[in-house]
């Protein structure tokens, strides 16, 4: 039983891992690209406390991303600058994936 727990938590750590890994890759495909820092800025975080694996995705540049996914005012006031949703979509994305790796990775 040890061995059998062993194996479907390192595959579920494996599945998970390349989830972030396709996320962080689609986050850079569809972000908005004026100079590409802040498409360039994406990047996973791995983190594991008290044997449970964590992965965060985030930009380094992370004050521009509630701007970019839901607008702002433009300078001065007058006027809005609209949205451009982004992280939504991958994220919606990302959580179905990890459900259903675990789904495979329990099931054999």
């Amino acid at each position: 039983m040890a061995q059998y727990t062993a194996e479907v938590k390192s595959e579920i750590e494996s599945s998970i891992k390349n989830v972030g890994t396709e996320a962080k890759a689609r986050l850079k495909s569809s972000s908005p690209f004026r100079k590409g820092k802040y498409r360039r800025g994406w990047t996973v975080k791995t983190e594991t406390r008290n044997g449970v694996l964590s992965l965060t995705v985030y930009n380094k540049n992370g004050w521009l991303t509630n701007i970019l996914e839901k607008g702002h005012k433009k300078r001065g006031g007058n006027g809005f600058v609209a949205g451009r949703p982004h992280i939504a979509d991958v994220e919606e994305w990302a959580v179905k994936a990890a459900e259903e790796a675990v789904r495979k990775a329990v099931q054999g």
